[in-house]
């Protein structure tokens, strides 16, 4: 037998009469085993109508917290023997105004590399395409980000040529740039970084074997 399950307020408390009427009936008479299924129907009415504050079935809830999958981009550059890292000024808060590698949420779809990989030519309009990029490390210390528990994949690629690529601000970037390693160690001291992307600097400049002022 199929078990009749209520799905609105009203045809819990339509089951509900129905089964107190029935069970009254019943009393002091031997109860057949359909009327003990009703009964049983009727404690799982009451339960569901007990716990719900405005009559619908209640919702089981869910208090965890979301955490929030996020990635980011450490690109090192050399020119004239100087070694350089692209950064952005992000343009509004949390750290409106600081430094920050480029980076951001990973979409649904794509892997924490393809989402470094896309926030870097968002946030700065260079092309990656073809460059490898290898892992630094997952980042999730507790309270790194001010809006909520947030983990992020770093990766880090070095670009090649003669000549630094122009960088271009977009997305929520504020400015894009090559700062030289020795100038952003010095923003890093004063705590001029984002987050922990200073943190995340220094892992990936060790990584990539570049000695850090």
């Amino acid at each position: 037998m199929t078990r009749y399950q209520p799905k609105t307020a009203a045809e819990h408390y339509a089951t509900a009469d129905f089964l107190l009427r029935q069970i009254e009936n019943d009393f002091c008479q031997d109860i057949p085993p359909e009327t003990r299924m009703q009964k049983a129907a009727l404690a799982q009415a009451h339960a569901v109508l007990a716990t719900s504050p405005h009559g619908e079935p209640a919702v089981e809830k869910d208090d965890r917290h979301p955490v929030f999958y996020a990635a980011d981009a450490v690109l090192f550059a050399r020119q004239d023997g100087v070694w350089h890292v692209l950064l952005i000024e992000r343009g509004w808060d949390p750290h409106q105004g600081k430094l920050a590698l480029p980076g951001g949420h990973v979409e649904p779809g794509e892997t924490s590399e393809q989402a470094a990989r896309r926030e870097a030519e968002e946030e700065t309009g260079l092309g990656l395409a073809g460059i490898p990029m290898r892992l630094v490390g997952v980042y999730d210390k507790p309270g790194r980000d001010a809006r909520g528990r947030y983990v992020s994949v770093a990766y880090t690629a070095t670009l090649s040529g003669a000549a630094l690529p122009v960088p271009v601000a977009g997305d929520d970037a504020a400015r894009a740039m090559w700062l030289p390693l020795a100038a952003a160690a010095v923003e890093a001291k004063r705590g001029g970084f984002a987050f922990d992307h200073a943190a995340i600097l220094a892992d990936a400049a060790v990584l990539a074997g570049i000695p850090l002022p």
